[in-house]
């Protein structure tokens, strides 16, 4: 089996941005679900050069999709860059440390 594809963070920008979109996310469903068959079977029980190519194509559709659905790698933070979205783990961390501390920040205690 061959390793997933290694995204560079400029193709994934570049996929994301795709899939913001509602034409992206039909383009990318389509590609994905119908020409790489992701859940489609891809044994054929006649043919195995037929199993490897449909299994090669549903490789494809993994890889698309799995750059889809993961985290753009995040910028190392020096403290000043206030624009950094934080992961869905790091906004829960916070939510529960401003129960704790009476709704204020963490680092405003």
């Amino acid at each position: 089996m061959t390793q997933p594809y290694s995204w560079t963070k400029e193709e994934a920008q570049i996929i994301k941005g795709i899939w913001a979109t509602d034409a992206g996310q039909i383009a990318l469903k389509l590609i994905v679900e119908r020409l790489c068959g992701l859940h489609q079977l891809s044994f054929d029980d006649t043919n195995a050069l037929k199993t490897a190519f449909n299994e090669g194509r549903r490789s494809v559709g993994y890889d698309l999709s799995r750059v889809i659905n993961a985290p753009l790698p995040r910028e190392e933070d020096d403290g000043t860059n206030r624009h950094a979205v934080a992961t869905a783990t790091e906004r829960h961390a916070t939510a529960v440390a401003r129960r704790h501390t009476g709704g204020a920040k963490p680092d405003q205690r």
